[in-house]
């Protein structure tokens, strides 16, 4: 009974619209794709670093032609060796690109414990730093800023008095003898020892005072000094930055690259979907980096996937019905990809059969076991045929 009631509970349901990494199609065409794209990362890395092909593939197929399912597939197939990364472009369109991509990558590769340990950073100026990885992130990140600036010693207050009294005694001895007539008198004498003494007094007067109102001002602190020489202190301090480097992108990349190989962790793949769906100018930019860091030289442990749609990436570059366009669209694609594989439109040669499957996925056997004895009847029939 407890069955029969969860079995309720979970149908209908909504069939969702997104790659699930299984070919439901008679043919199997995606299914074989797959398999093929999977050996040739497999035969790729097995030859020596000089024979190898760039690491970046291409997968072309219209909009809804299951180009993301193949990658879904694809990363069933090399689940075991490699270590699959997606980033959404069009979803983070209104980001700086190479920022993101780092920031999103990295972030995920600590949390699922490919980047684990201490890594080291450049430090400007000169030498180098053993941090974590997050913290080499938020590093990468910042625009790092040189400021000098020169300590000089703090001298006391009662260092302060005691150079004033130092000064100021003398002068006041010269003015009482000066005042002293020549026939003096015990008072007059008295008189200058006072005068002689006035800045010593006035000075014990004025820390009486403050001893009273703060009983910090003790004999230690108003004969506190400190020595300390003159020097120069050089920090860093750190500011928001626009947008990582050509140069700080790769070398980051290659880090990641180089501490998969030490570490013996899967390689990476990094799949930039949803490209085609840019506007044309950051289509541009993003095709620009990604041809710059991996079409050439690229890493030895990270690969790029990146599915496409030839027709609206041409709109990149112009009309994509003028032919010139065109050309230069397909210039692009053969400068950018050794290879680019084809994801063609399904082709269903039994439309009962597909309808049923996805019928029990939306409704559940018992329900399929109901319409299958209600088409029995002819004029039910052409409902479901």
């Amino acid at each position: 009974m407890e069955t029969k009631l969860q079995s309720k509970q979970q149908y209908p349901r909504f069939i969702q619209n997104k790659p699930c990494g299984i070919d439901k199609f008679d043919g199997g065409s995606q299914e074989r794709l797959a398999k093929t794209i999977a050996r040739h990362f497999c035969q790729n890395d097995s030859l020596d670093e000089e024979c190898t092909l760039p690491r970046i593939i291409g997968i072309e197929g219209i909009w809804g032609s299951g180009k993301s399912n193949v990658v879904k597939m694809l990363e069933r197939e090399l689940s075991d060796d490699y270590y699959f990364f997606e980033y959404d472009a069009w979803g983070h369109q209104e980001d700086l690109q190479r920022r993101s991509i780092l920031e999103l990558l990295t972030s995920k590769l600590i949390d699922d414990g490919i980047l684990s340990g201490n890594a080291t950073i450049k430090v400007k100026g000169g030498g180098t730093k053993t941090v974590s990885w997050s913290e080499k992130l938020k590093y990468l990140l910042a625009r790092k800023t040189e400021t000098v600036t020169e300590k000089y010693p703090l001298i006391s207050n009662g260092m302060v008095a005691a150079f004033l009294v130092a000064v100021l005694t003398p002068i006041f001895t010269f003015i009482a003898y000066a005042v002293k007539p020549t026939p003096t008198t015990w008072w007059f004498s008295l008189l200058s020892i006072i005068i002689a003494a006035l800045p010593v007094l006035i000075a014990l007067c004025v820390w009486k005072w403050a001893y009273s109102k703060d009983h910090k001002y003790g004999w230690s602190y108003m004969l506190a000094i400190y020595q300390d020489k003159v020097e120069k202190d050089v920090c860093y301090e750190t500011l928001s930055e626009d947008e990582p480097t050509v140069y700080e992108f790769k070398t980051w990349m290659q880090d990641i690259s180089d501490f998969i190989k030490e570490k013996g962790q899967r390689k990476l793949v990094l799949v930039f979907d949803n490209m085609d769906r840019l506007p044309a100018e950051k289509v541009k930019e993003l095709w620009s980096s990604i041809h710059t860091f991996f079409a050439d030289s690229g890493f030895e442990n990270v690969w790029a996937v990146i599915p496409f749609d030839e027709t609206h990436l041409a709109c990149a570059f112009g009309d994509e019905t003028d032919e010139q366009t065109k050309q230069l669209t397909k210039y692009f694609i053969n400068k950018t990809f050794p290879i680019v594989y084809r994801v063609a439109p399904p082709v269903i040669t039994d439309y009962r059969s597909i309808f049923n499957k996805l019928f029990v996925e939306a409704f559940g056997e018992t329900e399929n076991e109901a319409k299958e004895t209600i088409s029995d009847y002819p004029f039910m029939h052409l409902l479901y045929s």
